[in-house]
């Protein structure tokens, strides 16, 4: 087994064991529908010069799954992913 999904009302837990391990070996999964929108929020975001860059882990694509996703690296060292599910 390498996913496992638990679920309670409208709160998820996801648990992949191969995940890629970095300063933390969590990732964050935030679902919408506008993740076009908040990949070119992030991509056209200019940091002021006293912040850092916003780093991306995996650019947007569609998933063989039919999701749409991409990630992000936050300043705490987690992944944050943002994906638009596929249709019900």
């Amino acid at each position: 087994m390498n996913f496992g999904m638990l679920a309670l009302g409208k709160a998820q837990l996801m648990l992949r064991p191969d995940g890629h391990q970095g300063p933390h070996d969590v990732t964050l999964w935030f679902y919408t529908d506008q993740v076009d929108a908040v990949y070119q929020f992030f991509r056209s975001w200019r940091a002021p010069a006293d912040h850092k860059e916003i780093k991306f882990v995996e650019d947007i694509y569609d998933t063989f799954y039919g999701a749409r996703e991409f990630g992000i690296r936050d300043l705490n060292g987690y992944i944050l992913c943002f994906i638009r599910p596929t249709a019900a």
